[in-house]
C-alpha cells in the first residue's frame, strides 16, 4: 500500500468510533497495517481475484437483503453503507498481501470476469484500492450521523495526513498550511450553507407540491394534528378571493365540511350521503336551499380541477349561480362538492345567516369517546357547565378559553397517562385550531348540547390590489357548530388572536408572491373568458409587460421603507416592535370580563360593538385616542416618538383604573 504508515488503519478505527463497530475494526486495522511488516505474500492468480470480487458482491447482496427485511428503508440503505468497509476488506486484504501492490481493474467490471474474455491477456492498469478504501471508510463513519465539530475535525486530520506527502516541494510546509486551513474553514461554511439550503428546497419543494396538490378536504373524514409533536407550518398561497357586496358586509368563516364522530384524533361524517343538486336551465345555477330570505351574496374565485372539489361557502348558502360545472352535490351535513370543474372560476353565492344547511341532529351528536371522559368532566365541574340554558353555557365556555388558553402552532408532546386533548384542556392549554373546535364540541355534547365539527377558511384579509378578500392556505380553520334554539349555530372557540400569529410568521416575500398569484388568476381568467366578465377578460394583456415594473417597484418601496426604518431608529431611541404596546392590555383585561372580540374584527368596530355593555363609568371615547396611538405604534412605518409612546401607556391605565372602580 502507497499510504502512510498507520494512516489507512488509522482510518478503520475511526470508522469503528464511529459506528461502534470496535472489534472488527481493531482487527482489520492490525491486519492491514501488518502487512508492512509481515514479509510473505499471496501468488492470486486472476481467477482468484474474481473469485474475491465476487464473494465481496455476496456480502454486499446479504447485507443488503438482511438489513432491508429488518429496518425500514431509509435506516436499511445508512446500514449498508456503515458496512462497507466490511463487505469491500477482503479486496484490500488481498492487495496488501498480494505480490502487485493492487488489484486487477478488469475484476471490477463483470464483462471482464469471463474466462474466455479477448481482453484478459491485454496489459490493463493495475489499480491501487488504498486510498479508495480510505475514502470509504470515512464515507461510512459519516453513515453513522455523530452530528459534532469532532467529526469535521477528524475528517480535516486525516485529509491533511493524505495530502502532506503529496505536496509540492517548491512552497514552504507554511504556506501550505495556511491554504489548508483556508480550504478547511471555506468547506466548513460551505458544508452549513449547503445544509440550510438543502432545508429550505425541502421546505418549499413541499410547500410546491402542497400547492400543486392543493387540500381538497375529504367530506367523509379529516385527520387532525391533535397530539402531533413539532411545528406547524402552513403556505401563505392565496387559495380562494372574496368579493363581497360591501366591504364589511362579508361572512368569516366559509365552511368546506362538517363531521359528527370522533375517534383517535380522526372526525368522521357519518350517515351522511350525498345527493345530486338540481341546476337550472342555463347549466349554471343550482339552488341548494328551498327559496326565502335572499340575504347577501358574493362572489368566490376558486380553483375546481379536481373531479371532486369540495365548494367553500358560507353557512346558510341558498343559491349558487354562474358556476359552469358538471354537477353538483350535497351530503346531509351540508358539505357541497362539484364535479367537471374548468379550473379557475369565478362563481356567485347567495346567502342567508339564518337558512338551515344541516340535518337536524341524532345520537350521533352526542357521542364521546369513554378515553376523554375524564379531562371534559374536570372542565364541566370547573365551569358548572351541566346546568343553565344553551345560551349561557356557550358564553362561560367562550369566556373559559378566551381568557385561560393560548393558540399556538408549537405542538408539545403529551403526558404519558393522558389524551393529547385531555393534556390540552388541563396542562398545556395551548394548541391551534383543531384542538379548540374539538374540546368545545365534545365539552357541549358533555353538556347536553348537539355539536359538530366543521372545517374551512377563515376570511379576515382585505386586498386592495384586488378590492377582494384574500383567502391563503394558512387561513385555514376548524370550529364548532352547536344545535341551539332548534338551529345549528356557529360557535368558535379559538382565541381571536390566532391569525395575527400567523400572520406574523408571513415570508417577507408575500407581496412578490401575491403580485404573482394575482397575474396567474388574470392570465386564468384570459383563458376561461365565458365564466368570468369580458371586461375582466380583456386586461390579460397587460398582465405580463406590468409584471416587471410591478417587480422593482415592490422591490424599491420595500428597499426606502427599510432605509426609513434605520434612519428611524438612530433619531428616536424608543422601540418599536408593536407587539409590547400597551394596548394589548386592554383587550385582555375585556376578553376576561367576557367581551370577547369576533374573529376578523377590527379594534375600532369591537369597542362600538361593546360600548353599550361598558359600565357608565367607562368613556369609549377615551380609547379613540389609544387605538390611534395602537395603530401608529404596530403599523405604521416611522413609528411613534417617545412621548407618544408614554401618553399611549398613561391612556391604558387610565382606562383600565376606571374600568375596575367599583
Amino acid at each position: 500500500m502507497n499510504t502512510p504508515p498507520l494512516f489507512t488503519g488509522s482510518c478503520v478505527i475511526f470508522w469503528g468510533f464511529q459506528t461502534g463497530l470496535w472489534l472488527p475494526a481493531l482487527v482489520m486495522a492490525l491486519t492491514l497495517e501488518g502487512s508492512r511488516w509481515i514479509a510473505w505474500r499471496w501468488e492470486l492468480s486472476f481467477s482468484r481475484y474474481r473469485h474475491i470480487s465476487a464473494f465481496c458482491g455476496i456480502l454486499f447482496f446479504c447485507a443488503a437483503l438482511y438489513f432491508y427485511a429488518s429496518l425500514d428503508s431509509t435506516r436499511a440503505i445508512l446500514m449498508v453503507i456503515q458496512w462497507f468497509p466490511v463487505i469491500f476488506f477482503p479486496l484490500l486484504l488481498s492487495q496488501a498481501y498480494g505480490g502487485t501492490g493492487g488489484i486487477d481493474i478488469r475484476i471490477l467490471f463483470f464483462r471482464y470476469r469471463k474466462k474466455n474474455d479477448p481482453h484478459r491477456t491485454s496489459v490493463l492498469p493495475v489499480l491501487d484500492l488504498s486510498y479508495p478504501y480510505a475514502c470509504l471508510c470515512v464515507l461510512a463513519a459519516g453513515a453513522a450521523n455523530h452530528r459534532s465539530p469532532a467529526f469535521y475535525l477528524a475528517v480535516l486530520a486525516l485529509s491533511a495526513w493524505a495530502l502532506w506527502g503529496h505536496r509540492s516541494k517548491r512552497y514552504s510546509p507554511v504556506l501550505w498550511a495556511g491554504l489548508f486551513s483556508v480550504a478547511a474553514v471555506v468547506g466548513y461554511a460551505g458544508h452549513v450553507g449547503l445544509h440550510q439550503l438543502q432545508i429550505e428546497l425541502e421546505r418549499k419543494a413541499l410547500e410546491w407540491f402542497a400547492d400543486r396538490l392543493e387540500r381538497d378536504a375529504d367530506p367523509t373524514q379529516t385527520k387532525t394534528a391533535i397530539g402531533d409533536v413539532g411545528s406547524l407550518k402552513q403556505s401563505g398561497r392565496v387559495v380562494l378571493r372574496v368579493a363581497a357586496e360591501a366591504k364589511d358586509e362579508y361572512p368569516r368563516l366559509l365552511r368546506e365540511s362538517c363531521y359528527n364522530y370522533y375517534r383517535s384524533s380522526t372526525w368522521l361524517a357519518l350517515h351522511s350521503k350525498f345527493a345530486p343538486i338540481a341546476s337550472s336551465e342555463d347549466g349554471a345555477g343550482w339552488n341548494l336551499l328551498p327559496s326565502g330570505d335572499p340575504g347577501p351574496s358574493l362572489l368566490i374565485t376558486a380553483n375546481l380541477t379536481a373531479d371532486r372539489s369540495m365548494l367553500p361557502l358560507p353557512n346558510g348558502t341558498i343559491r349558487l349561480f354562474d358556476l359552469p360545472v358538471q354537477a353538483v352535490d350535497r351530503n346531509t351535513l351540508g358539505a357541497v362538492t362539484a364535479r367537471g370543474g374548468p379550473g379557475m372560476v369565478t362563481f356567485g353565492v347567495r346567502y342567508s345567516p339564518t337558512a338551515l344547511m344541516n340535518a337536524p341532529p341524532n345520537e350521533i351528536d352526542l357521542m364521546v369517546p369513554q378515553a376523554e371522559y375524564m379531562g371534559l368532566d374536570r372542565v364541566l365541574d370547573l365551569l358548572d357547565l351541566e346546568s343553565g340554558p344553551a345560551g349561557e353555557i356557550l358564553f362561560r365556555m367562550q369566556r373559559f378559553f378566551q381568557a385561560h388558553f393560548n393558540y399556538s402552532l408549537s405542538l408539545k408532546r403529551p403526558e404519558p397517562n393522558s389524551t393529547p386533548l385531555s393534556d390540552f384542556l388541563l396542562r398545556t392549554r395551548s394548541g391551534h385550531c383543531e384542538y379548540f373546535a374539538t374540546a368545545a364540541a365534545l365539552l357541549l355534547r358533555r353538556a347536553g348540547i348537539p355539536a359538530r365539527y366543521v372545517i374551512g377558511y377563515a376570511v379576515h384579509e382585505f386586498s386592495p390590489l384586488e378590492k377582494a378578500y384574500v383567502v391563503r392556505a394558512r387561513h385555514a380553520h376548524a370550529w364548532t357548530q352547536a344545535y341551539v334554539g332548534n338551529a345549528w349555530r356557529e360557535f368558535d372557540a379559538t382565541p381571536p388572536a390566532w391569525a395575527d400569529i400567523e400572520d406574523a410568521a408571513a415570508s417577507g416575500w408575500e407581496p412578490v408572491t401575491d403580485l404573482w398569484y394575482w397575474m396567474t388568476l388574470r392570465l386564468s381568467r384570459w383563458e376561461w373568458p365565458d365564466v368570468i366578465p369580458k371586461k375582466s377578460a380583456r386586461l390579460g394583456w397587460a398582465v405580463v409587460p406590468l409584471s416587471i415594473p410591478l417587480f422593482f417597484l415592490v422591490r424599491r418601496k420595500r428597499s426606502a421603507a427599510s432605509k426609513a426604518r434605520t434612519e428611524k431608529r438612530r433619531d428616536v431611541p424608543a422601540p418599536r416592535p408593536g407587539a409590547d404596546s400597551e394596548y394589548y392590555l386592554v383587550e385582555k383585561r375585556l376578553n376576561e370580563l367576557g367581551y370577547s372580540r369576533k374573529p376578523g374584527e377590527s379594534a375600532a368596530a369591537w369597542v362600538q360593538r361593546i360600548e353599550a355593555k361598558l359600565p357608565s363609568r367607562v368613556s369609549p371615547d377615551a380609547l379613540k385616542p389609544v387605538l390611534q396611538l395602537h395603530y401608529r405604534y404596530r403599523f405604521d412605518p416611522k413609528g411613534i416618538t417617545v412621548s407618544e409612546r408614554k401618553a399611549l401607556e398613561e391612556g391604558v391605565r387610565s382606562w383600565i383604573e376606571n374600568l375596575e372602580e367599583h
